[in-house]
């Protein structure tokens, strides 16, 4: 080899030199590939994560959602105690316990006739010579107060039907029980305690919630005369009621 081609062989070898050699195609096409993997992962995760955020989203609306209960929407005869009254001790005068049963409002004459029969069997309602004025009547609730009588027999004290109250009391019911007087009824919500006046004083009354009837019963104990009732409402104030 002569001094040119050493030369040459030496300019070869410095251009060489100075030639950066790059990734080969294949780790390239690799790389590229797991960038698009990668990307396809970003995206699904994207889309798992929203239609999880949308599950919840969709729960959140469905619970928000009032639950219809078809049986408390539109209950049976049975579970509107239209055959089977709801009983409530009123308390014990004249050394006799007072219980008041409701009967549930009949929907129909269907169901009317079928309460009549069950009235009759239990003792509170005779169907050709009622105990009491109003009788049972569809769409009324009608309700009986008594004192257990000998033999597991009832004594009717006083029965009606629920209507609404025109101010702090309902229908008043006055009646004797042994040697003592009874005064009975429906009275407000908003009434603490009532006191009767009686021609021989003033008597503290109990105040009961009758299951099956919207406001509570107020029960008073006396003798003679019932000269009127006072009530005591929740704000302190009180009202004189005359009989």
């Amino acid at each position: 080899m002569n001094e040119d081609d050493r030369d040459v062989a030496l300019l070869l070898k410095k251009a060489a030199e100075q030639v950066e050699i790059e990734a080969a195609p294949y780790q390239a096409v690799v790389r590229g590939g797991r960038r698009r993997r990668a990307r396809r992962r970003a995206a699904l995760a994207g889309v798992a994560l929203a239609v999880v955020v949308s599950g919840f989203a969709g729960t959140a609306a469905f619970e928000e959602r009032p639950l219809v209960n078809w049986d408390r929407a539109n209950p049976t005869a049975v579970q509107r105690h239209v055959y089977d009254p709801q009983v409530t001790a009123l308390g014990e005068v004249a050394g006799r316990r007072l219980y008041i049963e409701v009967w549930g409002a009949p929907r129909d004459d269907a169901e009317l006739r079928e309460q009549k029969a069950r009235m009759v069997r239990a003792g509170v309602w005779e169907d050709r010579a009622p105990k009491s004025f109003p009788p049972p009547a569809v769409g009324e609730t009608w309700y009986s107060v008594y004192a257990p009588g000998g033999s597991g027999g009832k004594e009717p004290v006083a029965s009606g039907v629920e209507a609404p109250l025109d101010g702090d009391l309902g229908t008043v019911h006055v009646t004797g029980l042994g040697m003592r007087r009874l005064a009975m009824g429906e009275v407000s919500p908003d009434v603490v305690r009532i006191t009767g006046d009686w021609s021989a004083g003033s008597v503290k009354g109990t105040i009961t919630q009758v299951r099956g009837l919207e406001n509570p019963w107020f029960t008073v104990e006396g003798d003679a005369e019932l000269k009127s009732f006072t009530t005591f409402h929740r704000d302190g104030t009180a009202e004189h009621h005359p009989q």
